[in-house]
């Protein structure tokens, strides 16, 4: 009965009142901060994760580049006058394995004509 009336009093309300504000900026911060942190830290993990998969594509059209060079080199030294049609061929191939053996064919090839044969087969297969 004694607490009903203090609950009633002006200054039991100016309190409580205090209390639940207080409480309410406390809450707001702790959750901003933590929403704050939360954020950052996927930020970075996303960040991260794009800036990897950036690089790693960078690399592998560096590596695809380079290849390429290779097989047309090797072509023109051994095929010089299949450069011209071979180096469109090339340029589609987006797969470093496919380019090696290309590479290796071009070494292994006796005549023109049958390197000729490869990159007719290299065409029909769309690679």
């Amino acid at each position: 009965m004694l607490e009903d009336m203090l609950q009633q009093t002006e200054i039991y309300q100016y309190i409580k009142q205090q209390g639940v504000a207080e409480g309410q900026q406390q809450g707001l911060e702790q959750g901003l901060r933590q929403g704050l942190e939360e954020g950052l830290e996927k930020g970075l993990e996303k960040g991260l994760e794009k800036g990897l998969e950036k690089g790693f594509e960078k690399g592998l059209q560096q590596e695809l580049q380079d290849l390429r060079r290779l097989l047309l080199s090797s072509i023109g030294s051994r095929f010089p006058e299949l450069v011209p049609v071979a180096t469109k061929q090339i340029a589609e191939v987006g797969s470093a394995e496919v380019l090696m053996d290309l590479t290796l064919k071009v070494i292994a090839s006796q005549t023109a004509d049958e390197f000729c044969r490869v990159l007719a087969l290299l065409n029909e297969s769309g690679r």
